[in-house]
């Protein structure tokens, strides 16, 4: 009878343990995690593995995340696994995005395609503080201007306080047709594109593998590209 008490136990302890959800980080206030947290949802759901989002300031969800006091990262660039070596990277990029430049002035684009993206080194750049990919497209830029929110930049850049804002395509849609931004312009080409990469910490590391098979099997059957569209869409369209 004790054993069976014990071993009683002992499951409702390892039932309690897994059912507990993983708590990841999600971009405060940014419209592109708003689609990008839905389709990890997703992933996760498939996967078997409850998991909950927090919404955390970029830089803030590193140092918490990396620290173990929280379980893992919505979505990071390839080198973060490698500033964070207690941040496992999930193999598999589950999604992308392009860097996208946006603008005040139209004379911008002229700039841009007579000298290149070396012609921000003339602008007011912001960007929202955290975030690698930003840092790194923007590497040797002098007048770089940080901000907390993606919405604040937004606001920024109609107020004239910078000439040019650096976040993802979403971002930049959302963002201008909610503050109804008259005078913003894209930029074109894209700055770059990075593959996207969702983060744990070490401490869940026997998850990896079933997340990876799992974004693996969404991503070749098309599933992912579609949940994206699904769901940008839905997020554009509630404007």
């Amino acid at each position: 009878m004790n054993n069976l008490r014990a071993i009683a136990v002992i499951l409702a302890i390892f039932a309690s343990q897994s059912a507990s959800a993983l708590t990841i980080s999600k971009m405060q206030n940014t419209p592109s995690g708003i689609v990008w947290s839905k389709v990890l949802q997703e992933v996760y759901k498939r996967a078997g593995i409850p998991i909950e989002f927090v919404d955390m300031p970029t830089k803030r969800s590193l140092s918490q995340s990396s620290r173990g006091r929280i379980d893992g990262e919505l979505v990071r660039i390839h080198k973060v696994g490698e500033i964070y070596p207690t941040l496992i990277r999930i193999p598999t990029p589950f999604t992308f995005f392009e860097s996208r430049a946006y603008a005040r002035s139209q004379d911008t684009q002229q700039r841009i395609n007579e000298d290149g993206w070396d012609a921000l080194q003339d602008f007011r750049v912001g960007i929202v503080r955290g975030l690698k990919y930003a840092e790194i497209d923007l590497d040797g830029i002098k007048d770089v201007v940080e901000v907390d929110r993606t919405e604040q930049l937004y606001k920024m850049l109609e107020l004239g306080r910078i000439d040019v804002a650096l976040s993802t395509n979403v971002s930049g849609l959302f963002l201008i047709k909610k503050f109804n931004l008259q005078s913003v312009y894209l930029l074109e080409p894209a700055l770059q594109r990075h593959e996207l990469y969702h983060y744990l910490h070490e401490k869940n590391k026997q998850y990896v593998s079933v997340l990876d098979k799992t974004i693996q099997s969404m991503k070749e059957s098309g599933v992912l590209a579609k949940l994206e569209e699904k769901f940008t869409q839905e997020l554009l369209e509630a404007q």
